[in-house]
């Protein structure tokens, strides 16, 4: 990837963690009545996977970080070839 694409899905994958927060957020907020089981566990249930999706792209965005653009790349092949 260029560092542009670099830069992009950057942003993309912080993006989305960030929704995620909020989806937390606002599930959190839903649980008001002790007394409703049900909706609870809906609600610990959807948490859960909002969790898991946000810390699958937490890894996906370290691993973006240790990708190296492509233009830098060939720029260090170019200097080594003269």
């Amino acid at each position: 990837m260029t560092r542009r694409e670099l830069e992009m899905k950057d942003y993309e994958l912080r993006s989305f963690i960030a929704e995620k927060f909020k989806d937390i957020q606002m599930q959190a907020q839903s649980l008001k009545n002790v007394e409703d089981r049900d909706k609870a566990l809906r609600a610990f249930a959807a948490i859960d996977e909002f969790i898991g999706d946000a810390k699958r792209t937490y890894v996906e965005l370290e691993y973006l970080q240790d990708e190296t653009p492509e233009d830098e790349e060939n720029e260090d092949i170019l200097t080594f070839n003269y």
